[in-house]
C-alpha cells in the first residue's frame, strides 16, 4: 500500500519584487538604436554593431516587416515594455558548478517560507527608484527585502526604511521611490553587535558558509539579509539539507556554522573531534514547536495523545492502512502519512519528544514506521497533507502556521489537549516544543573576521527581529543574554 504519492516542490516566486535578467552578450541598451523603420542598404547596417546588423539584415532578406525602433516609442510605452519584460524574467539563478550557492528566499501562494536554490538576492539597479528606496551616503544599496512571517508579512512592495539618518536626509527620495505604496517602518539592529564599531563592521569582507537544519535555515537567511545592510562585502551562503547532513559537512570542515533543530549527538561530536574540529560553540537561537497536522476538511480528529501518535506513527503502526486499525477509537478512514526523513532534525526531535519513552515501555526501537513518504522539504510534506482528506503529518510550527488547507491538531502530552501557538510554545505548555541551535567553528572564526562579525550580529538584537519575522518564537531576555555571553566568551562544548 502506498500511503503518500510522490510529490514535487511548490513553485517559487521571488520576494525581491522583480528578478532582473543580466544582459546577454551583444544585447546592450544600444541593441536596437538604429532606426529600422525603413529598410536600409546593407552598407549602413554595420553602424548598429555586427550582431544587430546581421539580425536586422536577416529579417530584411526574409521579407519580414522591419522592426520599429525603440527610440521611436513614447517613453511611457518603453517603460511598460520594460516592466513586462521584467515580469517575465523571474528566473532562479543556479549557483556556479562545485559551489553551494546561497538559497534565495522565495514566496509561494500556499506556503511560506519556501526556499529555492539559487544565487544571492539581486541588488537593485543604481538608477531604479522602484527597487532602491534609499541610497546611503556610502553608496551602498538598501534593498527592499520583504520580511517573512505572519505578523510582519509585507504586501504591495512596501519598503522598510532601514536607516534613520538616510531617512532624514533622503525623505524626498523615499517619497518619490516608494510613493503610492504602504510603508512599514522597522528598526535595523545595531551594527556594533557585541564588539566592533559600525565602521569596523562595514569594512569587513569575506565569506561565511552555513548548512544544516531546514527549520533554522529561515532564521540564518533573515539574519544574513539584515547583516548585508551593515556589511555589504561579506558573502553569506546558507543551505538547508537537514540537521544530520549539516553536521557531516561541519565536522568535515566544509562549513563554518551548522544550523540544528536538535542538539549535537555524541557520535557527531566524536566525528568532529576526530577531524580536528574541536573548538565548537553551541548557541540557542529560538524556540519552535513541531506541528502535527491533518487536512483542513478532516473534522473527525481535533486532538491526539502521545499514545495515539505512537500507534499511528511509531514502529508498531507499520502496515496499518486506516486510523482505526492503527489506534482504536480513531476514525475508520484511510491513513495517508507524510513526514520528514531521517536526515531531518525535526524527525529526531519528534522521536525524542513523543515516541522515545513509549518505545522503551513497549520494548521496540525508538523510531517511526517506514511505510510512508518521507521528504526533507517541509513544503512537500505540507503539499502531501493538502492532497488527502484523511492525511496526517508533522513539520516545524513556523512552516505549518503559514500553510493553507491544513489543520493543526491539539496535542495531549498528559496534561490535556493544548493547541500549538506562539504563546504555548514559548511557555513550553505545548508538549511538542523544542529549542533551535547554531554551532560555530571557533577555530575558523579566529581566522575569519567575516565569520566573527556575522555571529556577533546574529546574537545581537538582530536575532529577536529575525526570529519574529520568520514566524518562530524569540528567546526570552535572559536566554538571549546567555546566548550572547556564550559566544563572546567562546564557551566551548566538551
Amino acid at each position: 500500500m502506498v500511503l503518500g504519492p510522490a510529490l514535487t516542490g511548490l513553485p517559487a516566486r521571488g520576494l525581491a519584487g522583480r528578478a532582473v535578467r543580466p544582459r546577454q552578450r551583444g544585447q546592450s541598451h544600444r541593441h536596437w538604436r538604429g532606426r529600422l523603420r525603413h529598410a536600409r542598404p546593407s552598407r549602413e547596417l554595420p553602424r548598429l554593431g555586427r550582431r544587430s546588423g546581421q539580425h536586422a539584415l536577416g529579417r530584411v532578406l526574409r521579407g519580414v516587416a522591419p522592426l520599429r525602433s525603440r527610440q521611436s516609442q513614447p517613453d511611457t510605452a518603453r517603460r511598460r515594455g520594460r516592466d513586462r519584460d521584467r515580469e517575465g524574467q523571474r528566473v532562479q539563478q543556479e549557483p556556479p558548478p562545485g559551489r553551494a550557492g546561497r538559497p534565495r528566499l522565495t514566496n509561494s501562494p500556499a506556503v511560506q517560507p519556501v526556499f529555492a536554490p539559487g544565487s544571492r538576492l539581486p541588488k537593485p539597479s543604481e538608477t531604479s527608484l522602484r527597487l532602491a528606496c534609499v541610497r546611503a551616503a556610502t553608496g551602498a544599496g538598501l534593498p527592499c527585502h520583504l520580511p517573512r512571517g505572519r505578523d510582519n508579512q509585507v504586501r504591495n512592495s512596501r519598503c522598510r526604511l532601514l536607516w534613520l539618518p538616510a531617512l532624514l536626509v533622503s525623505f524626498s527620495l523615499v517619497a518619490a521611490a516608494c510613493g503610492g505604496h504602504d510603508e512599514e517602518e522597522t528598526s535595523t539592529p545595531s551594527a556594533t553587535a557585541g564588539t566592533g564599531t559600525a565602521d569596523q563592521t562595514a569594512s569587513v569582507s569575506g565569506e561565511v558558509n552555513i548548512s544544516g537544519s531546514s527549520t533554522v535555515e529561515p532564521i540564518s537567511i533573515r539574519v544574513a539579509e539584515l547583516f548585508e545592510d551593515v556589511a555589504p562585502d561579506v558573502s553569506v551562503n546558507v543551505d538547508g539539507p537537514g540537521t544530520g547532513d549539516g553536521f557531516k559537512l561541519f565536522c568535515a570542515g566544509d562549513t563554518d556554522i551548522s544550523d540544528a533543530s536538535r542538539q549535537i549527538k555524541p557520535a557527531e561530536k566524536e566525528d568532529c573531534f576526530a577531524n580536528g574540529i574541536t573548538d565548537i560553540v553551541e548557541l540557542k537561537v529560538a524556540v519552535d514547536g513541531i506541528a502535527v497536522m491533518t487536512n483542513a476538511s478532516n473534522d473527525a480528529v481535533e486532538c491526539l495523545t502521545f499514545e495515539q501518535l505512537f500507534d499511528l506513527i511509531g514502529p508498531d503502526g507499520e502496515g496499518t492502512s486506516t486510523w482505526a486499525e492503527a489506534s482504536a477509537g480513531l476514525p475508520d478512514a484511510p491513513l495517508d502519512l507524510f513526514g520528514p526523513g531521517e536526515e531531518s532534525g525535526t524527525f529526531d526531535s519528534f522521536i525524542e519528544i513523543v515516541l522515545e519513552d513509549l518505545a522503551g515501555e513497549a520494548g521496540v526501537d525508538a523510531t517511526t514506521r517506514t511505510d510512508y513518504s518521507p521528504s526533507g522539504d517541509d513544503n512537500v510534506i505540507i503539499q502531501g497533507i493538502q492532497s488527502s482528506d484523511t492525511s496526517l503529518g508533522w513539520v516545524g510550527f513556523a512552516f505549518a502556521i503559514n500553510a493553507s488547507g491544513v489543520k493543526l491538531l491539539e496535542i495531549d502530552g498528559g496534561d490535556g489537549c493544548v493547541a500549538p501557538t506562539g504563546d504555548t510554545i514559548a511557555s513550553n505548555e505545548y508538549p511538542v516544543s523544542r529549542d533551535l541551535w547554531i554551532y560555530v567553528n571557533a577555530d575558523a572564526a579566529a581566522a575569519n573576521p567575516a565569520l566573527v562579525a556575522y555571529v556577533d550580529f546574529y546574537v545581537s538584537d538582530a536575532l529577536s527581529q529575525a526570529v519574529g519575522e520568520v514566524g518562530y518564537v524569540p528567546l526570552a531576555g535572559a536566554a538571549h543574554a546567555e546566548t550572547a555571553e556564550r559566544w563572546h566568551s567562546r564557551s566551548l562544548i566538551s
